[in-house]
This record gives structure tokens, sequence and C-alpha cells, in this order.
């Protein structure tokens, strides 16, 4: 599920993916993934919400994406507690 995860991230438009990449696959705080991205705080935290989003719904769509958790499939409300700030850097 990483892998496909990784592979609909690349999907994205550039600033989610990279806002993305920045706090979600590699752990950075968005403090400093906004410092890295040389862009504000908050645009940071839209555009990974915004890819959090966009994400859930593309797994969501995907007959081969595995539920989280029980019997529910992913849902961005389930991405948003699963990945949290931290993200995926303790996969």
């Amino acid at each position: 599920m990483l892998l496909r995860l990784v592979h609909l991230a690349e999907s994205l438009p550039c600033d989610r993916h990279e806002a993305f990449l920045f706090t979600q696959m590699y752990g950075l705080r968005y403090a400093k993934a906004a410092e890295v991205a040389r862009c504000p705080f908050a645009t940071v935290r839209f555009q990974v919400s915004w890819a959090r989003s966009s994400l859930a719904e593309m797994m969501a769509d995907d007959p081969d994406t595995l539920p989280v958790r029980g019997d529910r499939g992913l849902t961005a409300r389930r991405v948003d507690t699963d990945l949290g700030e931290s993200g995926l850097a303790h996969l």
C-alpha cells in the first residue's frame, strides 16, 4: 500500500506533492518544510491538507487499495488520523 501511495502522490500538482513529500514522507515539521520550500507555514499546511484529501479520494476509488483498519475504507479523515504530523517516517 505504501508504494501505491507514493505512486499516487507523484500524480499530485507539484506544490502539493512537495509539501506532502517533505512532511509526510521525509518527516519534516511544517515549519521546516516551509523553510525548505521557501513559502509561508500556512501554505505548507494548506497544500498538505489538499494532498491528503486528494490521495484519500484516489485511494478510495482504487479497488486494489486495502482498508486502513477494520472493514472501513480509506477516507480523508482516516488519512489525517493515520498519517498525523509525523507522517509516514515511522513506517
